[in-house]
């Protein structure tokens, strides 16, 4: 249990040694100085006025605002410092109290002392900056993990990561595509949800949002033949108004075709409340290239590296994020 946090402590001090550096290195490149109290100290000569600064205001705000970065910069630094400590103290506290084992455990032989030793005695990850943070502020928390409590965060809790400005561009991106990885899994619960509820399974339950692709129609009791129109088939469903999403990509026959049939119900793109959300090719909000998706295979694949924008889309309606989705022009 003590080796397994002293090894724990000895990879925060790591992330949190590189997040001291940094911080030094920012406040040198822009001449200022940071005490031993944290307080921070300008070393640069007056602003020099010139045409486009009379004044000299511009470059007072400027240094203002490295000024305030700095600081943010520090504040997270002390309270990822914070949070390692009290973990320590709390293993620390469990040791003196003989509290080795999971309470809970009945195993008793060697290897569970081992294991149970190495879970109570492993630290805590220190929790990213509240909502709304600065990028200066994600910058700083990113910078005070080490690389393998960053790796940790991608893989484990990859929602943190990838739309949090300030932290390091390769995060961002290995951690949007960790929540690829859970697509599959999350759309076929998903799927099967709406399955269930569609024979009467789980008719009380409902769905918080479902996202359709490649779709020949939307029913519940589908039929050899034209299904009469009664009604709409996304309120018999149980999904939330607002809460339905519908992709159909360019040559896609299940989507553009078949509904035209009519035995599985109207198309998706029919519906009153569908939320039509695109398979061309378009910008993330990030600035990430994204490439279109042609008929009915590519909804959730990647070409030549590149994702589609339906797989994109599904991902963030999938992770809760539908405001970041792309809506069909």
């Amino acid at each position: 249990m003590l080796r397994r946090a002293a090894g724990d402590v000895s990879d925060a001090i790591t992330g949190l040694l590189n997040g001291v550096k940094e911080v030094h290195s920012l406040a040198a490149a822009h001449e200022f100085t940071i005490g031993e109290d944290g307080s921070i100290t300008s070393l640069a000569p007056p602003p020099v006025c010139t045409d486009a600064d009379p004044d000299g205001s511009q470059a007072t705000r400027d240094r203002q605002r490295i000024a305030v970065e700095l600081q943010d910069r520090i504040q997270e630094v002390l309270r990822s410092a914070e949070d390692v400590d009290n973990d320590f103290c709390a293993v620390l506290d469990r040791i003196l109290s003989n509290r080795v084992l999971d309470p809970g455990s009945d195993h008793t032989d060697l290897a569970a002392a081992g294991n149970s030793g190495a879970a109570l005695g492993s630290l805590s990850i220190p929790a990213p900056p509240p909502a709304g943070a600065t990028p200066a502020e994600n910058a700083a928390w990113w910078a005070t993990l080490s690389h393998d409590q960053q790796l940790v965060l991608i893989h484990d809790r990859p929602e943190l990561v990838g739309n949090r400005d300030g932290v390091a561009a390769w995060a961002r991106s290995q951690a949007n595509l960790a929540m690829v990885p859970k697509l599959r899994t999350q759309l076929q619960q998903q799927y099967d949800t709406v399955l269930a509820q569609a024979s009467g399974k789980e008719r009380n339950t409902g769905v918080d949002d479902a996202v359709f692709f490649g779709s020949p129609g939307i029913t519940d009791k589908p039929a050899l033949g034209p299904i009469p129109i009664n009604g709409n088939p996304l309120h018999d469903l149980q999904i939330p108004t607002g809460h339905a999403y519908d992709l159909a990509a360019n040559g896609d026959p299940i989507a553009n075709d078949v509904p035209l049939i009519g035995r599985f119900g109207p198309a998706p793109q029919t519906l009153d409340g569908m939320n039509h959300l695109s398979t061309d090719a378009a910008l993330t909000p990030d600035g990430q290239q994204l490439t279109t998706s042609h008929g009915h295979s590519e909804y959730t694949t990647s070409i030549n590296g590149i994702d589609t924008t339906s797989k994109y889309n599904i991902a963030a309606v999938v992770a809760g994020q539908p405001d970041l989705t792309i809506p069909a022009r």
